[in-house]
């Protein structure tokens, strides 16, 4: 049987609110049934070394503050990359780029 893959967006892996609900979510998800992606937008944040040292794919996009354009068309490719059954994301502004 395929694993569901299941892309999750968040801006920075920093220690807050949506980070720890994100390492905790993914902590209980069964890898033997899904594929778990994690995509970051910036670079850095302390709870980004917990994913590198796991099995979660982690992806950091590295978006530099002043180029949205390039960034857009590296989000873009990435996730067309992964191609993934389920997006989840936590802020209002990225929900907006899973329309793509």
């Amino acid at each position: 049987m395929k694993k569901i893959k299941i892309l999750f967006l968040v801006r920075k892996m920093n220690i807050g609110g949506i980070q720890r609900q994100l390492i905790n979510l993914i902590s209980q998800i069964d890898r033997s049934k899904y594929d778990l992606y994690v995509l970051s937008f910036y670079e850095g944040g302390l709870l980004e070394y917990n994913l590198y040292k796991s099995d979660i794919n982690y992806i950091s996009l590295k978006k530099d503050k002043l180029s949205n354009l390039p960034f857009l068309i590296k989000f873009l490719k990435v996730v067309y990359g992964i191609k993934p059954d389920i997006i989840y994301s936590f802020f209002l502004y990225i929900n907006f780029l899973t329309i793509f």
